[in-house]
This record gives structure tokens, sequence and C-alpha cells, in this order.
């Protein structure tokens, strides 16, 4: 429901619930609470749980220059999925009005290749955790695209459904999210 185009947003945040797709009316209506004050703090608790003692950084990097400088013992790559909806085509209305432009879509999003590049650039990270789901590549071909990088993978699927207004019975039957970890 966070696709910022779709007319039924603005429709269900106004309460004109007429306006809004049956397909999606139920969803809306059930996280209607998820936006109030109470719920947001909650989930700020939530995620505060999972915070790291130590120091952290953000950067607006391209992240195969930021992995190129940065020195870690543990990455988590999650990419933009190639195959599927590009974030800046699905949030191109908060780049125009928070930056000013629409920014063209990631290259990532368009083919595999990027993954090596991800790969390269991560290399002197002892441990990878990555996460990319099946539009695309096969389990077996992650796996080989990753083992040119490094000697020990482990990986495993998760079946995923996406939303019924988003995606078919016969799609959400089939999608999967890898969830990969390597080492040197």
């Amino acid at each position: 429901m966070s696709q910022l185009r779709g007319t039924d947003a603005r429709a269900a945040a106004e309460g004109d619930f007429d306006r809004v797709s049956p397909h999606r009316v139920g969803h809306y209506l059930a996280s209607m609470h998820l936006l109030q004050p109470p719920a947001v703090k909650d989930m700020a608790r939530q995620i505060n749980r999972a915070i790291f003692p130590g120091r952290g950084s953000a950067s607006q990097m391209d992240a195969v220059d930021f992995l190129s400088r940065t020195e870690g013992n543990v990455v988590y790559l999650d990419p933009p999925y190639p195959g599927t909806t590009t974030y800046e085509r699905e949030y191109r209305a908060l780049d125009i009005l928070l930056e000013g432009r629409e920014l063209p879509p990631s290259r990532f999003s368009s083919h595999t290749e990027a993954l090596e590049e991800l790969f390269h650039a991560a290399s002197h990270i002892p441990v990878w955790l990555m996460s990319l789901n099946n539009a695309v590549l096969t389990l077996d071909q992650l796996l080989d695209l990753v083992r040119c990088h490094r000697p020990e993978v482990k990986a495993a699927q998760v079946p995923y459904r996406h939303l019924r207004s988003i995606a078919s019975e016969v799609k959400n039957e089939s999608n999967r999210e890898y969830v990969i970890l390597s080492t040197q």
C-alpha cells in the first residue's frame, strides 16, 4: 500500500472509501491504526531493540563506491531486485518533492550484472549476508554468482506473498526471497 502513485492512498487518507478499490479497502481499514502515534512509538521501540552498540553512519553514496571505501566485518546486501518495479518509479513523487528531481532507475533494478560489481566491491569484507528475490535468478544461478567470490555459501528460500491487489495467487505461489550467507 506504499505505492504513492496509487489514487487509492489519497482517497483512503481522506476517508473516502467509496473511491478505494474493493481489493484494497480492507487493507486500508485494517492498517489505519499503524499511523497513529502509539503505533509509531511502538514500532520505534521494536526497531531500537535491533540496534547494536558502537559507531554508525549514513551515506548517500553509490553502494559500489561505498563498499570499496568501507572497512567492516559483516555487510548486509539488499540491492534493488532485478525484474521488479523500481523504487524510482514507485517513489517518483517523493523524489520530486524532496530532491526536486526525478531519479533514473538503479542499475541493480535493470540487470544482474550489477551484482558482480557489488560482490567485487565487498570482496574485502569477511562475511556477507544477502537477500534477493527470484524474479530473474533461480537460487542456483545466484549461488553460482556468489561462489565466484566466496568458497563458503549457505542459502535459504523463504516463500512470501504480496497483497492480493498487487499479485495473483499464481504469482504468490512462486514468490521466493533468497537469503544468502557467505564467508571467505
